[in-house]
């Protein structure tokens, strides 16, 4: 079983304390309080509650959400855009919760509802689809694509927790196959290729990798046979080639192929080098999750990334206060939105 530390998060969601400020500043009022402003915060919120085992807390307060953005709804249609973030986030704590099977049913409806296949639907959570319609196509085709990235990430997520390993790779290489059609690459759905895929090709391939999804391969090929397939610089140079014609959905990944390619060629050195290289990068990045999966890949406990990511979290009633202030704002929002950003 692929360890869950090997799942990607968004880089911007691990600091907690950052995650409390955002809404700490908007009840203050240090953050001009747009709609943008209050749906961050409280998405970020959320997070923490749930981090915190308040998972029934934070679910009170997306509903709120949900509620605040029908209000919206009323007078720009473009405020479906908050809406859809809140019914993601609810996916995930469910996950939280406990209830992972409810979890990846809600997914697969989102995926569905984020793919175009269900045309028809008039609501999700709540979420009214029917005057989210009315949306200008850029708000609307922006929260489908967030809604469909957000949907596989956290499906993958799910399945590792309840230990689907079969179905959470099928589930893989179709991301992966997506991302050859213009998609960025997920990095969930490329490291399961890498980790998992024993339908690799069984040889290796006559010609350098070329694409994100060839790397993969190549390198869950190595793992399986014990030996490396390609010269360290061969391999480096087309990991190059691939960076330069590719969007990457976390720009840090490729440091990841370097280490597990040279740790498959014994090259003790080289892995230090290049593990250091994302200890810098992620530290800059607040990437903690990344930097966890370089230490894995590199043989180390992933543990050895604590100390340069302190995450002290909120005293407990400091943040049932902060929850409280911060419901109230949600309940007042009620105004005009704000440009989108």
């Amino acid at each position: 079983m692929i360890n869950e530390t090997l799942i990607d998060t968004p880089p911007q969601l691990w600091r907690t304390s950052e995650l409390v400020d955002n809404a700490r500043r908007y009840v203050d009022g240090d953050d001009e309080r747009t709609p943008d402003r209050l749906f961050l915060a409280l998405n970020t919120l959320t997070l923490v509650l749930a981090r915190s085992g308040r998972a029934a807390q934070a679910s009170e307060l997306l509903d709120r959400g949900i509620q605040a953005a029908d209000r919206l709804m009323r007078t720009d249609a473009d405020a479906i855009r908050f809406g859809i973030e809140c019914v993601i986030n609810h996916a995930d704590l469910l996950r939280y919760a406990g209830e992972p099977r409810a979890a990846i049913a809600l997914l697969r409806e989102v995926h569905e509802l984020s793919s175009g296949r269900q045309p028809g639907r008039a609501e999700i959570l709540g979420v009214d689809l029917v005057r989210g319609r009315d949306a200008s196509p850029a708000v609307l085709g922006g929260a489908m694509f967030m809604l469909r990235l957000r949907s596989r990430i956290s499906l993958l997520k799910t399945l590792v927790a309840v230990g689907a390993e079969a179905e959470a790779l099928a589930s893989a290489r179709a991301a992966a196959e997506d991302s050859r059609g213009g998609d960025p690459p997920l990095d969930v759905a490329l490291d399961y290729v890498a980790a998992l895929d024993d339908d690799a090709p069984a040889a290796a391939p006559g010609s350098p990798p070329a694409t994100a999804v060839e790397i993969c391969q190549l390198i869950r090929l190595q793992s399986r046979t014990g030996r490396p397939l390609l010269p360290v610089e061969e391999l480096d140079a087309a990991v190059d080639r691939v960076v330069a014609a590719t969007e990457m959905h976390n720009p840090r990944t490729p440091i990841l192929w370097r280490v597990a390619h040279a740790r498959a060629a014994d090259l003790d050195a080289r892995v230090g080098h290049h593990v250091a290289l994302m200890g810098d990068a992620c530290v800059a990045a607040g990437d903690r999750r990344l930097h966890e999966r370089a230490l894995l890949f590199a043989g180390r406990d992933a543990g050895e990334a604590r100390a340069l990511f302190p995450d002290p979290r909120p005293d407990a009633g400091e943040l049932d206060a902060l929850t409280r202030a911060f419901a109230g704002c949600v309940d007042e929002l009620d105004a005009p939105l704000a440009p989108a950003v």
